[in-house]
């Protein structure tokens, strides 16, 4: 069961290097450390998979993964995630209980083309207080034998509140008719999930009340950058969107946006393939949006209209703490070819970014993806790289101060610089063995917190010593 101090728990099996473990992410910022080999990154390409299935259906998870030989655990045939997420306090029985939701996905090559499929799905909304696990609500879908199975079952509205399903497209009319409505909604999708194992239950269905839409929207909105100086510093054509790629292109046209308060680009970017291949059906004269791209039923996280107007403010003092020569930002067009570039101002003069060095450029490329908040899950993998010690650190605070906008950051690491910047409750530490990839937290919190508070030692210093595990040594 998750615990209550933990934003996402997610146990995946069968994936890559992994045979199975759950990865707790707590809010604020995550930094996983480990041996080369250990797993780290198959554990972000998890959380991008899953993304993926959710956003684009498995089939084209699977082939932007790396296809089939890549990403199932050696000798095993399916993938498999699961997690158990607080749903709410809803009425039971008359009565106010805390609720949950369990869900679960099973993904294996099937048909006579042996593409990737969802072969089982189900979720239950179940009220843990009672011994038999109540189920307010479930559904499964199997597709594992030669005739799909679909089945559901909705607890009688005598036994259920009218807050059950919380969401604004299921929440006017009496009890009765909202517990009618989901019934229907579910009936009309049985023909969906039986023709296709291609898209997730979960993702058709989770509008029906915000919790389960927090849950997927998390992976939604969830973005990996891998900034490459090189790519980061190009001129970029002048495009009627702005958004920052995970390389680090189109780095000019934010700067641009953000430089000439046209927000209105830095909106479109998301916003038009969310709205794309949207679906309806009638459910008792209302109109539900189902669509063929789950994508349609999340916005975009929006970027707040309030603070739009400090964040070139902001972007340019960060880096200017960072690099004291420069004291504002620009951009110019090359007028051999129309493209836009950035432009590092010091003083009177303006420089190019092939005049500035690959930690500025990154250390840029990365603030602007911090504070152009589209993620609610936020990747970064070995930010050291170009950064001198002073960005990594002050990463991790700007991170922190970020997530108070609702970013769970994941980020992995080689660098006791930022280690020494991070707290105990912070780390996850990654390890592999005979069973694949294992990760856990620090034991002895409160322990080690006092001991580094009465030391001059910081957790990057007891790591390198292998005090704390997550060195090759020390991996079993």
């Amino acid at each position: 069961m998750t615990n209550k101090n933990t934003s996402l728990s997610l146990t995946i099996e069968n994936f890559r290097s992994i045979r199975k473990t759950t990865l707790n992410l707590r809010p604020g910022v995550n930094i996983l450390i480990g041996p080369n080999g250990s797993g780290k990154t198959c554990l972000l390409a998890a959380l991008k998979f899953l993304r993926d299935i959710f956003t684009e259906g498995v089939g084209l998870a699977m082939a932007k993964s790396g296809g089939a030989l890549r990403n199932y655990h050696r000798g095993e045939s399916t993938i498999r995630f699961t997690t158990d997420h607080y749903y709410g306090l809803r009425v039971y029985r008359r009565k106010r209980f805390h609720h949950r939701f369990s869900w679960s996905l099973t993904i294996a090559q099937s048909g006579l083309d042996q593409i990737a499929s969802i072969v089982e799905e189900s979720l239950k909304i179940y009220v843990p207080d009672f011994s038999d696990e109540s189920a307010v609500l479930s559904v499964t879908v199997n597709r594992s034998h030669n005739q799909p199975m679909y089945s559901y079952k909705v607890e009688s509205s005598s036994i259920l509140g009218k807050d059950v399903f919380n969401s604004a497209t299921v929440l006017f009319g009496s009890k009765e008719e909202i517990i009618n409505r989901v019934s229907s909604l579910l009936d009309k999708l049985a023909p969906v999930m039986k023709a296709s194992g291609d898209q997730s239950l979960l993702a058709h269905i989770s509008h029906i009340d915000p919790s389960l839409m927090s849950f997927v929207g998390q992976f939604i909105n969830l973005n990996e950058y891998n900034i490459l100086p090189d790519i980061a510093r190009r001129a970029t054509d002048q495009l009627p969107t702005a958004e920052l790629s995970p390389n680090g292109a189109g780095l000019s046209e934010v700067i641009h946006a953000l430089a000439n308060k046209n927000y209105q680009r830095l909106a479109t970017t998301r916003e038009r393939s969310i709205l794309r291949n949207w679906g309806a059906y009638n459910v008792h004269g209302s109109n539900y949006m189902i669509s063929s791209s789950p994508y349609a039923y999340y916005p975009y996280r929006r970027l707040n209209p309030k603070h739009l107007d400090e964040l070139i403010g902001k972007i340019s003092k960060e880096l200017s703490l960072a690099v004291r020569s420069i004291t504002g930002l620009s951009t110019g067009i090359d007028p051999t070819n129309g493209k836009r570039f950035v432009l590092f101002e010091a003083g009177d003069q303006k420089f190019y970014p092939e005049e500035v060095s690959d930690g500025t450029i990154k250390w840029l490329s990365i603030l602007v993806s911090i504070f152009v908040p589209y993620s609610t899950i936020y990747l970064l993998e070995e930010p050291e790289n170009f950064l001198h010690p002073w960005m990594q650190q002050q990463l991790i605070r700007i991170m922190r101060e970020q997530a108070e906008n609702k970013v769970l950051f994941v980020l992995t690491t080689h660098s006791a610089t930022i280690l020494n910047a991070a707290r105990v409750e912070e780390i996850t530490i990654v390890s592999k063995n005979n069973g694949g990839t294992k990760t856990n937290h620090l034991d002895s919190l409160e322990q080690m917190t006092e001991m580094l508070e009465q030391s001059e030692f910081g957790l990057g210093d007891l790591w390198v010593s292998g005090l704390i595990g997550a060195v090759p040594a020390g991996d079993e």
